[in-house]
């Protein structure tokens, strides 16, 4: 018996080191990547990048804590508030970049609201949050947006997730409002939207620090934002970002770690992974 347990150890040495071997041999094998740095010393206006957006023309454009930039591949060129110029951009502090249909960009700030650039014009024009006005944006700490297959533009903010439909053209624009209070009730103010995501069919998931939701719509087919039923296997636990894998499963990074669905029907998802996980 003694025999046969070294013998069983000796073998399973033998293909552990059959299958390192033939990984590394594997590994060496395929060309090294080489990273290009790019930084203040190439022109770049700041080091500390937010967030990363390439346009239909292919020029790359960069959010940073000293204004936004754009780069064709050889120079940049910053655009940084002006006082004196009402059609520049509101703010340094760039937070997050997305494109339309149109080639023009849609620019969130920390603190200053956000920004339209047409590059048509060469020029921004900013909404902001306004009390005396119910439409205008609901704060002006953008943390993230997306722009969805209906050409609707979500933007989650520190206060709570804007929408606005950009196929009706409306002018002024009109922000609708949605809050985590449309579902449960919670004590803290806090009412940040940490990540928005479209699925493959079209469903709208939203993360917070209060937990998972989906964008549904009531008996008079009005949206609102509706955490996950218990049934669905996720925490009430702060989310970081959403995906999903090339076969239709949702991936959720949270402050509990990571979780899976075990479907493409999204119905009910399973931990895979301790950790905090954030875009």
């Amino acid at each position: 018996m003694y025999t046969s347990l070294i013998n069983k150890k000796t073998n399973i040495y033998y293909y552990l080191f059959v299958l390192l071997f033939f990984l590394g041999q594997m590994i060496f094998s395929q060309e090294s990547v080489k990273f290009e740095h790019i930084t203040t010393q190439n022109g770049l206006s700041q080091n500390d990048v937010n967030a990363i957006y390439q346009d239909n023309k292919g020029f790359l454009w960069f959010a940073t804590h000293d204004g936004l930039n754009k780069y064709d591949g050889y120079s940049f060129t910053v655009y940084q508030p002006n006082a004196n110029d009402s059609l520049s951009i509101s703010s340094n502090l760039i937070f997050d970049i997305i494109g339309d249909k149109k080639g023009n960009l849609w620019v969130g700030t920390t603190g200053s609201g956000l920004n339209y650039f047409d590059q048509l014009t060469n020029s921004f024009k900013n909404y902001k949050h306004n009390e005396e006005n119910n439409n205008s944006l609901i704060n002006d700490y953008i943390i993230g947006m997306l722009l969805d297959s209906k050409n609707r533009l979500w933007i989650g903010t520190q206060k709570g997730l804007d929408m606005v439909d950009l196929e009706k053209r409306e002018t002024p624009l009109r922000f609708n409002h949605f809050t985590i209070e449309q579902s449960i009730s919670i004590k803290s103010k806090a009412n940040n939207i940490n990540a928005i995501y479209e699925d493959k069919t079209g469903e709208i998931w939203v993360g917070t620090l209060h937990g998972l939701f989906t964008m549904s719509r009531d008996k008079n087919g009005e949206y609102y934002m509706n955490l996950v039923p218990k049934e669905f296997g996720f925490p009430r636990t702060t989310v970081g970002s959403i995906t999903e894998d090339k076969y239709g499963k949702l991936l959720i990074g949270s402050s509990n770690g990571l979780f899976v669905s075990t479907d493409a029907t999204k119905t009910k998802v399973e931990f895979v992974q301790r950790g905090f996980f954030n875009d």
